[in-house]
């Protein structure tokens, strides 16, 4: 009898006396009734300093393999490689020959040979206030477990096992077998280096922008510049995360999406250069359901011929009968607040001797998680007369723990809800903006069909402004909008358009001038 099965068997009955050894022809297996530990696995000062790094390389890399295949005709996504990584290794612990060869394609990492170092790459995120990791192997009593199996489980991963209404779950009691299940929630406030503050701004390219909520951020912040992109590095609180924004230059977003690669995203952290600077970004929220065809494959893991097991029972039958995803993030002036669920349940192929399964009793039970998840979709917006600059042009994401180079979070936000910009104009950017907004006025120049020289022209019209205390901040020739007949001294329905202070508009009014924002209702 070795150590690890010993130390299985006198913890059952310290703790709990539900662990009973099973003395039959199926050999080195016990039966579950009920076990509950926290886990007894190698600690970071245990293992190789290296374990975190072997993991976190190939982690980079296979999460932005993963952007490059966004979930079909969304602008916006999100996925979390990192969780769906540590759930592939969760699933490795029970997976033999070609099945565990699937899982290890999906994450894109040798499981069988990682364990230890995903155990230590896992406590190291778990250190962080920041997240919180439930983790549940839900199994129906008397079935026959491997000892490798559970232990393995036990000290790798601190897995809760107990007795779960299957029925409930799948509906199918005669044939469902165990489900697997990792949830993670990740709350973190902006840092306490940065001002918060809630404004109204604009998202989009010019030609199709938008007035959205959104939070403007001040403070000590991290920037680097690249060829069609910017990249700007906001802390979260205490500095254990960040938001990493990388915003194409228009007309670059596809070419930036499709060309950023790990090693890009590498020359892009060391490159980040310390700088005082207010960014403006816009709330949004997102909920993504991937189920078998948006996740990456699993091949034969999830055969119900084909399908190998045989480290959970020692002889196998069974397959990843479903297994699914679902991540809800939001991101507001409180921070980000996310919420990531996988689950994959276990089946039966129809040839399972009946000595593996010994017997069926269910009670009351359901997958480990958090309470609902709150979705926020932005309301209508009233139109402001002024943005706060800069504008925010559609950007990707990551959401990023530094010291481990994890990747939590990675998508992209290329739309939001809003009410769309009331005029096709440019708002000029000035500092000021949002102190005192500037604002469009116009005056029609009187200029009649025919006659070139009619009216009274640009310059002309700027002086009578300033020659009255005005500042004029910037001008241009445009037209009312309105339909005139074609006839030679009839209007011609040009109109000279001004930018001046706010706080002169009475001012103009006085003068005649009238807000462009007016004429175009």
């Amino acid at each position: 009898m070795n150590k690890s099965f010993v130390f299985l068997f006198l913890y059952c009955l310290l703790f709990l006396g539900a662990c009973t050894e099973t003395e039959d022809d199926l050999g080195n297996e016990v039966t579950i009734s009920e076990f509950v530990t926290d886990g007894i696995r190698k600690t970071p000062e245990e293992m190789p300093g290296t374990s975190v790094e072997n993991v976190s390389s190939a982690h980079g890399y296979y999460s932005f393999t993963q952007l490059l295949k966004p979930v079909s005709g969304q602008d916006n996504f999100v996925i979390a490689p990192s969780d769906w990584q540590l759930f592939l290794s969760y699933l490795a612990v029970g997976a033999s020959d070609s099945s565990l060869d699937a899982l290890s394609d999906a994450a894109q990492i040798d499981l069988e040979l990682s364990l230890e170092d995903f155990s230590v790459w896992d406590q190291a995120l778990l250190s962080l206030s920041s997240v919180d990791r439930q983790r549940s192997l839900q199994v129906q009593t008397n079935y026959l477990f491997k000892q490798d199996f559970l232990t393995t489980h036990i000290e790798i991963f601190g897995t809760v096992l107990s007795e779960t209404d299957f029925a409930a779950l799948l509906g199918n009691t005669d044939a469902t077998r165990l489900v697997l299940s990792q949830s993670s929630k990740i709350t973190s406030g902006w840092s306490t280096n940065l001002s918060a503050e809630e404004v109204q701004m604009r998202f989009g390219h010019s030609s199709g922008q938008q007035w959205v909520p959104g939070t403007k951020l001040s403070g000590i912040v991290k920037k680097y510049r690249g060829e069609w992109f910017d990249v700007v590095q906001l802390p979260l609180t205490n500095d254990e995360l960040s938001m990493v924004i990388l915003i194409p230059d228009e007309g670059f977003f596809n070419p930036v999406a499709k060309s950023f690669d790990y090693d890009t995203w590498n020359t892009v952290i060391a490159g980040l250069q310390e700088a005082t600077s207010t960014v403006y970004l816009p709330d949004f929220s997102m909920l993504e359901y991937m189920e078998p065809d948006d996740l990456p494959l699993l091949g034969v893991a999830t055969s119900d011929t084909l399908a190998d097991f045989s480290a959970i029972n020692g002889q196998g039958y069974l397959f990843i009968d479903d297994f699914s995803q679902v991540i809800e993030l939001r991101v507001s002036i409180l921070g980000i607040n996310s919420n990531i669920e996988n689950t994959a349940k276990f089946n039966a192929t129809e040839d399972e001797p009946s000595t593996v399964f010994a017997g069926i009793t269910v009670t009351t039970g359901s997958v480990a998680g958090f309470s609902s998840f709150n979705v926020y979709t932005p309301g209508h917006i009233n139109y402001k007369d002024c943005f706060y600059s800069p504008d925010q042009s559609p950007f990707i994401f990551a959401i990023y723990h530094q010291a481990s180079k994890t990747i939590l979070h990675l998508g992209q936000i290329k739309s939001l809800k809003g009410q769309s910009i009331a005029a096709d104009w440019q708002v000029p950017d000035y500092s000021e903006c949002g102190i005192e907004p500037p604002v469009e006025i116009y005056k029609h120049r009187g200029s009649v069909q025919c006659d070139f020289n009619s009216g009274t022209d640009l310059d002309t019209m700027s002086l009578e402004l300033t020659n009255a205390g005005v500042e004029v901040l910037e001008s241009r020739e445009d037209y009312d909008g309105y339909l005139y007949p074609a006839v030679c001294g009839a209007a011609d329905g040009k109109i000279n358009v001004f930018n001046i202070r706010q706080s002169q508009l009475e001012i103009a009014t006085g003068l005649g001038f009238n807000l462009l924002s007016d004429l175009s209702q």
